[in-house]
């Protein structure tokens, strides 16, 4: 009996390794053979000539059906051999051969020049979208300042002591001959920082709205901050008079100032650093007061509180 059961264990064990031996070849010769896949990539146009900018949004993504061997398309997955690639799609030989801005061109036709991108072992069967159409416009620049959108929050006892230097302070931006017209200047992405107790040296990103775009992405922001005090410091009033404004007299010349002055230039502040006035232009006999402005002070220093922010006037008799 027991050379029977060792005969039938010797028998089990031919057999199952004849069947992994089978299933091995089954799945190199699968594993040969040509399969499909489908994957999608980022997509990059190249080739634009500089005068042009497209007028509708190009696609972001392209999906595409490849051919290779099914042992290359396995690993590429288990690997992510195309993690962050990106295909680049040259229109320039299109532009140069068209005569008008509108420019359609078929992806399927670019299969070859794709192929290459992803290399020899590689052929790729369809692109969708399988065709574009694209609208040019010719591009418009113009120079404008770099403004800096800021959510400041300084620590206790800390200040910005001096004006915000940005480098550079302008730039040449491209884009839509509207869009550009009505661009005075652009922004850059916000600046926020909490409890700041030393000076601001970053780095910021340039949000740019529409089609506008420019080869300069961002900028350099600098903003000194040291230890400030609050000051007080009475200021007389100017009358700002022109030729067509009425004739007035103030009941009250002179308000308080209160400011905050980094600590380094204290004692030099003073009076003779400020120029507070009221526009005469703005009375009349419905208006009981006018507006105190703040017309010229020096850059380091914050107006916290003007008192009274408005005072009483008398229109002369002309």
């Amino acid at each position: 009996m027991y050379p029977a059961r060792q005969n039938i264990q010797r028998n089990l064990w031919v057999f199952f390794n004849c069947l992994l031996l089978s299933s091995v070849l089954w799945l190199l010769n699968v594993m040969n053979q040509l399969h499909t896949d489908i994957i999608k990539f980022p997509v990059e146009f190249v080739g634009i000539p500089v005068n042009l900018i497209p007028v509708n949004k190009l696609p972001e993504n392209i999906q595409m059906k490849i051919q290779a061997s099914g042992y290359r398309l396995m690993m590429n997955r288990l690997r992510k051999t195309w993690a962050g690639k990106i295909i680049k799609i040259d229109l320039g030989k299109d532009l140069i051969s068209k005569n008008n801005n509108l420019l359609a061109i078929s992806l399927q036709n670019k299969r070859h020049e794709i192929s290459e991108q992803l290399g020899n072992q590689y052929t790729v069967l369809s692109i969708e979208p399988d065709s574009l159409r694209i609208q040019f416009d010719l591009k418009a620049t113009r120079k404008v300042p770099v403004a800096v959108k800021t959510k400041l929050n300084f620590a206790k006892g800390y200040g910005q002591s001096g004006p915000m230097k940005i480098q550079p302070d302008s730039i040449t931006i491209v884009g839509k001959d509207e869009e550009i017209n009505e661009t005075d200047s652009i922004f850059t992405f916000i600046l926020s920082e909490s409890q700041i107790n030393k000076s601001i040296n970053r780095v910021i990103g340039i949000d740019f709205p529409g089609s506008i775009q420019s080869n300069q992405t961002e900028v350099t922001v600098n903003i000194p901050v040291e230890q400030v005090s609050e000051k007080q410091l009475t200021c007389p009033i100017e009358i700002i008079q022109t030729n067509t404004s009425p004739k007035i007299q103030l009941l009250h010349a002179q308000v308080a100032l209160k400011i905050r002055v980094p600590n380094s230039i204290y004692h030099q502040i003073s009076v003779d650093d400020f120029k507070l006035g009221v526009y005469a232009q703005e009375a009349s006999p419905t208006i009981s007061k006018l507006i105190v402005r703040v017309l010229i002070k020096p850059s380091n220093v914050e107006v916290l509180d003007i008192d009274p922010p408005a005072v009483e006037y008398l229109i002369k008799a002309m």
